[in-house]
C-alpha cells in the first residue's frame, strides 16, 4: 500500500509539473505577444509624431524665411527712401495682404517712432516704442543680417501675438530704426490643425525663451505659460539638448499628464534668426496604449480563466482518478480473495475458471480485432481508415510532416459478380487486398473502406513518390490476374494532405474525387491531384 501511495503522489507530482509548465509556457507566449505589440506601438506613435513635426519644421521655416525676405525687402525701400509716407503704407498693407498670418508691418524709426504701418488706426497715435523689448533688442545686436524674433507680447490693439523684425541702418551701418511684421495666430493656425491626427493630439508653438505662443487645441489654457520658469518641463530637457528636433516622453510640467511630445526648432532656411521658435506635437501616453491595455485586460482575464480551467479540472480528475484507483484495487482484493476461496474449495472448479477466462480474454481479443479489420479481407476496416487519418491530420498540424491518401478502386466489379457470382467477387478482393498489402510499407495504412473500394494512408510520403506507389500497385494488381475471373485492374485516386486543409477528410475528399476522375478516363489508371 505504501508503495502504491508514493507512485500516485510521483504521478500527481508530473501531472502538476506539466499542468504547471505548460501554463508558464502560456504566460510567456502571451507576454511575449504582448511586448511586442507595445514596441510596435511606441515605435509608430514615435515615427508618426516625427514625421508631422518634419513637416512642421520644413513648412514653418519656409514661412519664416519667406517673412524675412519680405521684410528685407521693405528695409531696401525704407532705406532708400523712394517711398513717401502714403506709398509707404500703402506698400505695407499690400505686403499684409499677400503674407498669410502677417496681421501687421509697421516700420519704426531711429527713435522709436512709428513713421509707416499697414494699419491706419496705428498711423498718428503717437506711439513710442523705445521702451520695447522689441526695439531694445534689436538695437543691441545691430545685426543687419539677422531676423529677430520676439517673445509673445500684446499688441497696442490688444492681440496675443509674436513679431518678427530686421534692423534698418543708416548710411554708416547704424541702427536707424527697424521694420517689424507682427504675427498672428493664423500664421500657425492651419498648419497645426493638419498635424492633429487624433483625439489626444496637441500641437503648440513655443518661443525660445519658453512663452507657449500657442496652442491647438488648449482645453487646459496654457497659452502664455513661460515653461522656463519649470523646472522639470520636458521643453526644457529639448532646449538643453542642442538638438535640432527630438522627441521625448515624460511627465508634462503644464498639465500634469504623461506625454510623448516630438519638438523641433523653426529657423529661417537661410537668414540667421536671434530666438528660434519650437514647434511641439504631443500625444497622451495612456490614450496612445488605450488598445493595448485593454488588450492586456483580455489576456489576462482569459490567462485566469485557463489557470482556474487547468488547475480546478486537474484536481477534479486526480480526486476521481483516485477514486476509480481506490475502487479498482478494492475489487482486486475481492476479486483476488474470491480466487483464493475458489482455490481453496475447489482446484477444478479454478481450472474451469481459467479456462474461461482464457477464452473470454481471446473472445475479446478476436472482437477488438473484428471491430478494426474487414471480415473478408483480412485488412484494417473503416472505422479504423479514419482513426488513422485523424490522427495522421493531428500529427501533420503538430510537425508539418505531410501524407498522402490513395482511393483505390477495383474495375468493372459488379460485373465480376453478376457474372461469376459473389463468391468469386469475394476471391476477387481478397487478393487485390492480398496484393496491395503486399506492396506496402508497415507504417503504411491499408484499409477496406466499402464493397469493392480500398483506401491506402501512406504517412511521410509526397505526392511524387505517392504518385510512384500508385503506380506499382497497379501494376502488381494487373500482373496477378483471378483464375476464373481473369485480369483484374484497379482504378485510383491520389491526394496529399497539407497543413493548409481545412479538415482531415479534405485529403480523403479530393483522392475520391480523382477516383472518379479515373474511372471516367477509362478505368486502370491513376489520377493524382495537382501538387
Amino acid at each position: 500500500m505504501m508503495d502504491k501511495a508514493s507512485k500516485h503522489r510521483r504521478r500527481h507530482r508530473r501531472e502538476w509539473l506539466g499542468v504547471l509548465l505548460g501554463l508558464l509556457a502560456l504566460l510567456m507566449l502571451l507576454g511575449w505577444e504582448l511586448y511586442r505589440d507595445h514596441r510596435s506601438i511606441t515605435r509608430e506613435g514615435r515615427e508618426r509624431l516625427l514625421h508631422n513635426i518634419k513637416v512642421a519644421d520644413a513648412t514653418l521655416s519656409r514661412r519664416l524665411q519667406t517673412t524675412g525676405n519680405a521684410l528685407r525687402s521693405i528695409r531696401t525701400e525704407v532705406q532708400a527712401r523712394t517711398l513717401n509716407r502714403r506709398a509707404l503704407d500703402e506698400r505695407l498693407a499690400m505686403m499684409v495682404s499677400a503674407q498669410t498670418g502677417v496681421r501687421t508691418i509697421v516700420v519704426i524709426n531711429h527713435d522709436g517712432d512709428i513713421i509707416a504701418s499697414s494699419r491706419p488706426e496705428l498711423q498718428g497715435q503717437g506711439l513710442n516704442f523705445r521702451d520695447s523689448e522689441r526695439y531694445n533688442a534689436i538695437r543691441s545686436a545691430s545685426d543687419t543680417r539677422m531676423l529677430h524674433i520676439s517673445p509673445p507680447f500684446v499688441t497696442p490693439l490688444g492681440h496675443y501675438a509674436v513679431s518678427a523684425g530686421v534692423m534698418v541702418a543708416d548710411a554708416q551701418g547704424r541702427f536707424n530704426g527697424y521694420v517689424l511684421a507682427i504675427l498672428d495666430p493664423d500664421y500657425f493656425r492651419i498648419l497645426l490643425e493638419s498635424l492633429l491626427f487624433a483625439d489626444d493630439v496637441h500641437a503648440s508653438l513655443i518661443h525660445a525663451d519658453g512663452k507657449v505662443v500657442f496652442r491647438l487645441p488648449d482645453p487646459e489654457q496654457i497659452t502664455g505659460t513661460d515653461l522656463a520658469q519649470r523646472p522639470d518641463s520636458l521643453f526644457r530637457r529639448f532646449m538643453a539638448s542642442g538638438q535640432r528636433s527630438d522627441i521625448i516622453t515624460g511627465l508634462a510640467a503644464a498639465t500634469g499628464v504623461e506625454r510623448t511630445i516630438a519638438f523641433a526648432r523653426i529657423l529661417p532656411t537661410t537668414m540667421p534668426a536671434d530666438n528660434p521658435l519650437v514647434v511641439a506635437i504631443d500625444r497622451q501616453v495612456a490614450a496612445l496604449y488605450a488598445p493595448w491595455y485593454r488588450e492586456l485586460r483580455f489576456r489576462v482575464a482569459l490567462f485566469a480563466v485557463i489557470l482556474f480551467v487547468s488547475v480546478f479540472g486537474l484536481y477534479i480528475y486526480q480526486v476521481r482518478h483516485r477514486a476509480i484507483e481506490e475502487l479498482e484495487e478494492t475489487q482486486e482484493a475481492q476479486r483476488e480473495a474470491t480466487e483464493q476461496r475458489i482455490l481453496q474449495l475447489n482446484a477444478e472448479l479454478e481450472g474451469k475458471v481459467r479456462q474461461r477466462t482464457a477464452e473470454l480474454e481471446r473472445a475479446n481479443a478476436e472482437l477488438r480485432h473484428l471491430s478494426r479489420h474487414d471480415v473478408l479481407t483480412g485488412v484494417a476496416n473503416r472505422m479504423a481508415a479514419n482513426e488513422r487519418l485523424h490522427g495522421e491530420y493531428l500529427r501533420m498540424r503538430r510537425t508539418g510532416s505531410v501524407y498522402a491518401v490513395l482511393m483505390i478502386d477495383v474495375d468493372h466489379f459488379k460485373r465480376i459478380n453478376d457474372t461469376h457470382g459473389h463468391e468469386a467477387g469475394d476471391e476477387v478482393l481478397r487478393r487485390v487486398a492480398k496484393t496491395l498489402a503486399a506492396n506496402t510499407r508497415e507504417s503504411d495504412l491499408l484499409a477496406r473502406f466499402g464493397g469493392e473500394e480500398f483506401i491506402l494512408l501512406l504517412p511521410d510520403t509526397g505526392l511524387e513518390a505517392a504518385q510512384t506507389v500508385a503506380e506499382k500497385l497497379r501494376h502488381a494488381v494487373a500482373s496477378h490476374p483471378d483464375r476464373l475471373a481473369g485480369p483484374i485492374t484497379v482504378s485510383i485516386g491520389l491526394a496529399c494532405a497539407t497543413p493548409q486543409d481545412a479538415d482531415e477528410n479534405a485529403a480523403l475528399k479530393l483522392a475520391d474525387h480523382r477516383l472518379y476522375e479515373a474511372k471516367a478516363a477509362g478505368r486502370n489508371r491513376v489520377v493524382p491531384a495537382a501538387a
